[in-house]
């Protein structure tokens, strides 16, 4: 798997900003990567992230977590 993105982030964020509002849920039953569940929380969406693959969830977890650190530090400091 490792963490290279499937898709680009602004696939699914385009989604989850025509589709939801801030605060909703937004469910990804193929986690994969974790791409979904970044563009979902930079955007004040919950996240729900399923996959069969335990390890690979909790390694997207991580990345996740990694992410929307790194993405939000660069949107306060500009």
């Amino acid at each position: 798997k490792g963490n290279a993105p499937q898709l680009p982030r602004e696939l699914p964020e385009r989604c989850i900003l025509l589709a939801s509002n801030p605060g909703d849920l937004v469910v990804d039953p193929f986690n994969g990567n974790g791409v979904t569940g970044i563009a979902a929380i930079l955007n004040d969406r919950r996240y729900i992230g399923i996959d069969r693959d335990s390890k690979g969830l909790a390694q997207a977890r991580s990345w996740i977590e990694h992410q929307v650190s790194q993405l939000r530090g660069q949107q306060t400091s500009r």
